[in-house]
């Protein structure tokens, strides 16, 4: 749904689904990974209480599509949905609205 809501073709979505049919859990010691998994979650945290007034007042599609426009570090500072466009396309995406 949140990829559709994207504009990613049926046929891309299923692939990925296909893809990660199974996705399992590991430790890691990567300060890259860990830096990158608190970043998001503030990130989360701060559009969540600054954006909208809390939880209660936000869909999660909405959220995500935020999120999905904000730039990260861990990512080249893209923004994640250009990052993932330019995976699944190879192309570079100048801006995502």
């Amino acid at each position: 749904m949140h990829l559709q809501a994207e504009g990613f073709p049926i046929e891309i979505i299923s692939r990925i689904m296909q893809e990660y049919a199974y996705i399992d859990f590991a430790k890691t010691a990567s300060k890259i990974v860990l830096s990158s998994m608190n970043e998001i979650t503030f990130q989360y945290k701060y559009v969540i209480m600054n954006y909208h007034g809390g939880i209660e007042h936000i869909g999660v599609l909405e959220l995500n599509k935020e999120i999905n426009r904000t730039i990260m570090g861990g990512i080249n500072y893209l923004r994640p949905i250009e990052s993932l466009r330019e995976r699944l396309f190879g192309e570079k995406l100048p801006n995502c609205k």
